[in-house]
């Protein structure tokens, strides 16, 4: 059931995102592969979605980088929330 209704959350926000499907994983590591976090003071993310990208961020961040994560979807802020 919890699948279903995060499924209808992604195609709600497509209204709003532009996003047709998470984020893939390799696609994460493209994005940011060129950006060099462990000079990062902070970080603000809009939008977790599914949190292949968060995560990402969060592993590969200066431990003294503070990160700003921001879900207005209450769903995608569950899911989320359920993988930490």
């Amino acid at each position: 059931m919890r699948t279903i209704r995060f499924l209808i959350s992604v195609y709600n926000a497509l209204k709003i995102s532009g996003a047709a499907i998470p984020i893939l994983r390799f696609l994460g590591d493209k994005i940011i592969e060129g950006i060099n976090l462990k000079k990062v003071n902070y970080i603000v993310k809009y939008g977790l979605s599914t949190g292949v990208f968060t995560e990402k961020l969060i592993k590969r961040r200066n431990l003294k980088t503070i990160i700003l994560l921001v879900e207005n979807n209450k769903e995608f802020y569950f899911f989320t929330k359920s993988k930490s």
